[in-house]
This record gives structure tokens, C-alpha cells and sequence, in this order.
């Protein structure tokens, strides 16, 4: 891509040139140029460090660390002239990163806050760039931090590192080339500031893409596992167990299945904002059990009066809950359902309880 200047009748194209024959060093100058300015390669990103290396037994440095709106690191790698083997840096440095904890990161933040001579709260700052407001009630300490992304910045890059980089996206790593190619005209240097991969208009649909991979691999293990949990449940059980595994699939559940003194268990999950919910758990040899170790200590039913409105719910199924139960789960036999009746008056009170968690949470039922 040439850069020209409309000159009357005229298309003057700039001078290439490179930063080294510009005296433009990569961590002086670009990399300096670039923590000041980041907002050129994503404006969603905001800086957390420079010259990054918090890890034992490694002496390796991340040029730029980020995060972004989503609350996912940003593995930032410049190179001033010379892309090769930035990619496989890059990947390192984001594993490296990965585990990193909200208190780590606002840690760091703070460092390089006071490294530049800014009395502001990380903490403060960190919630507001990811839209989180405790004031309503969002525990900081709960933010989940993402998989980290990756930007590489070069004036140009390799076909290997292409090449890699195509591979990359194609697996599911957020990753992209960003060319920033110098020029000249006359006195005045200018430089064209590009992402060159993903291209921008295909982005989106490689996103879709690889969300639709995700989805269809997830749901395929999903298959196995509730095929895996139909053909273990006993044989006195199996259809009312078939019949639960078949009403949360339909409602949107998904699922989570472990191991039950010798049989397997089912835990339907109930997505809520940030949070998942385990409402209950069955298993393949005929137990249920409510979650009061989740049920009990989250809204609504953390009030003893809503609690005991959903045992009686309950009840009218005629399992006969008690409704002090202390610490300890209560529980029923899966042959308690055998009645149409009684399946139908606990999956009405099920749907009842999954709206009350749903409103609680702020969310549509």
C-alpha cells in the first residue's frame, strides 16, 4: 500500500523509509510513542505495564501488558524492523500472563502508576475501564479475567509469522498483525498504522466462526456426557431421570456430570450474569438433592421466608422437605416422580425458583 499526497493534478507518493534509517529506536522511541498512544491499535485497551516481567526463573520482558473492556490481558510485541519469531514470543508471553488474578493485575497497575508519578487508585480506575460499579453490589474480587489476547507491531511481517498467525486464528487465538510502516515527506515522517490480520471486515465473521466451532465442540461433549448419564441410569430410574435430563435441555440448562458412589450425577446449571447456579443434583442410582450450599446463601433465597416458600413449592410435588435443614442438603428418591403429577407440579416449581434467581440477578425472566 503507497501513501500519496494529492499535490494539484499530481499523486506524490511519500518516500519509504525504515525507523532504524530514521533514528526511530523500537524501545525508546516506538515502544515509548506506543504506551502513550495505544488507543492507535484498540481503543478498548488500557496500558498496565511496560517492560513487564513479574515471573520467576525468567529473565523474558513484555513490551506493552494491557487489559481491555472484556477484562482480558493484552500481550502487546513490537518490533521495530524485524518480525521473526514475534509470534512465538508472544505465545509464551501470553501463557505466562495467564493466570494472573484481578488483585495481581491491580498490583501492577499501582506499580507503574506511582512509577509515573499518579496518585489514583488502581482499583478505581481497573473497574471503571471494565464497567464494573461496586457501588451496586459487584464484587471486584470476582472478576474473571479472560484468555489473553495478542497484538503483534512491526513495520512488516514474515510469511512465517503469517503463516503461523493464520493458524493461530484458525484455532481460536485472539491474535493480530498491526503494520506501522514509516514514510517521508520531505522533513516530516508519518507512519501508516494498519491491521493487516484479521483483516477488519472479515473480523467479525471470523469471530462468528469460531464462536459457532466452540458451541458445536461444547455441545458434542455435552451429547457424549448425557448419552454417557442415560445409559447409567438404572433401569428403575431411567424414565424419570430421561425426563429431567430432557425438560433442562430444553430449558436452556447446561450441564455438569461427576461421579455418585458408584453411579454418575447430573448437576443442570443455570447461567446468571458473571455466575453459574447448581440448583440441584441427581444421580443415575435414584437420589436428588437440593444445593442449599448455593441455594441458601445467594438472593432470593438467602431470605428464610423465600426459602420456605420454595420448600412448600416443592412439597406440593409430595416430596416432604423440611424446611430447616441446617448445613445439610435435602433429598429425595427420583421414584418420588414416577406420577405425572407429581414430575409436573416439581418442574413448575423448578421453572418457579430458576425465574426468582433469574429476577434476583437483575436479569428477564
Amino acid at each position: 500500500m503507497a501513501i500519496v499526497r494529492i499535490d494539484g493534478e499530481k499523486l506524490q507518493p511519500l518516500s519509504s523509509t525504515t525507523f532504524g534509517e530514521s533514528g526511530i529506536s523500537e524501545r525508546q522511541d516506538l515502544q515509548r510513542l506506543l504506551r502513550a498512544n495505544v488507543e492507535i491499535l484498540d481503543p478498548d485497551i488500557l496500558v498496565i505495564a511496560e517492560e513487564f516481567s513479574e515471573w520467576h526463573d525468567s529473565q523474558r520482558r513484555i513490551d506493552l501488558l494491557a487489559i481491555d473492556r472484556d477484562a482480558r490481558l493484552v500481550v502487546i510485541e513490537l518490533k521495530r524492523d524485524d518480525s521473526a519469531h514475534m509470534e512465538l514470543q508472544a505465545l509464551r508471553y501470553a501463557a505466562m500472563v495467564s493466570p494472573m488474578t484481578f488483585d495481581q493485575i491491580c498490583r501492577v497497575l499501582g506499580d507503574t502508576l506511582r512509577t509515573g508519578g499518579i496518585d489514583r487508585d488502581p482499583v478505581e480506575i481497573l473497574l471503571e475501564h471494565v464497567g464494573m460499579d461496586v457501588t451496586e453490589g459487584e464484587d471486584a474480587s470476582e472478576l474473571a479475567i479472560g484468555d489473553p489476547r495478542i497484538v503483534l507491531v512491526s513495520s512488516d511481517f514474515s510469511r512465517e509469522v503469517t503463516t503461523t498467525v493464520l493458524w493461530l486464528l484458525d484455532k481460536g487465538i485472539d491474535i493480530r498483525c498491526v503494520r506501522m510502516r514509516p514514510c517521508l515527506d520531505g522533513d516530516n515522517l508519518y507512519a501508516e498504522v494498519q491491521q493487516v490480520l484479521p483483516l477488519p471486515e472479515v473480523e467479525e465473521y471470523l469471530t462468528r466462526l469460531r464462536d459457532k466451532r466452540r458451541d458445536n465442540a461444547a455441545a458434542a461433549e455435552s451429547s457424549r456426557s448425557v448419552s454417557d448419564f442415560r445409559k447409567a441410569l438404572l433401569p428403575e430410574f431411567r424414565p424419570v431421570g430421561e425426563r429431567l435430563l430432557d425438560w433442562f435441555s430444553e430449558n436452556s440448562f447446561r450441564f455438569y456430570f461427576g461421579s455418585a458412589r458408584g453411579g454418575v450425577s447430573c448437576v443442570p446449571i443455570l447461567d446468571v450474569g458473571r455466575e453459574n447456579r447448581y440448583l440441584l443434583r441427581f444421580t443415575t442410582k435414584g437420589k436428588v438433592e437440593i444445593r442449599t450450599d448455593w441455594v441458601r446463601v445467594r438472593p432470593p433465597f438467602d431470605d428464610p421466608a423465600d426459602w420456605r416458600e420454595l420448600i412448600e413449592r416443592l412439597n406440593r410435588a409430595g416430596l416432604e422437605l423440611p424446611c430447616d435443614v441446617g448445613t445439610s442438603r435435602p433429598s429425595f428418591a427420583l421414584s418420588q416422580l414416577d406420577e405425572p403429577s407429581a414430575m409436573e407440579a416439581f418442574l413448575s416449581t423448578v421453572e418457579w425458583w430458576a425465574a426468582q434467581v433469574r429476577q434476583a440477578e437483575g436479569q428477564s425472566t
